[in-house]
């Protein structure tokens, strides 16, 4: 028998609202979301989502445009 503990550490980053917006799909398959504000060139955050993530994305949005929401 083994016993595993474990201790999550959570680090929580609140995005700006009035922050630019940029999505992409890049040529690997991987949906891409970009906050950026154009006053600040070094400073962004990045979202990048694996190519199975961006799928099931996908496929949730093209299930509720044509459902109902």
């Amino acid at each position: 028998m083994e016993i595993i503990e474990r201790k999550s550490k959570i680090k929580k980053t609140a995005i700006d609202p009035e922050s630019n917006m940029q999505i992409s799909y890049n040529n690997y398959g991987h949906l891409v979301i970009r906050f950026f504000k154009p006053e600040k060139e070094s400073e962004d955050t990045v979202l990048v989502f694996t190519a199975s993530q961006t799928r099931e994305i996908v496929r949730f949005v093209k299930n509720r445009i044509g459902g109902i929401w």
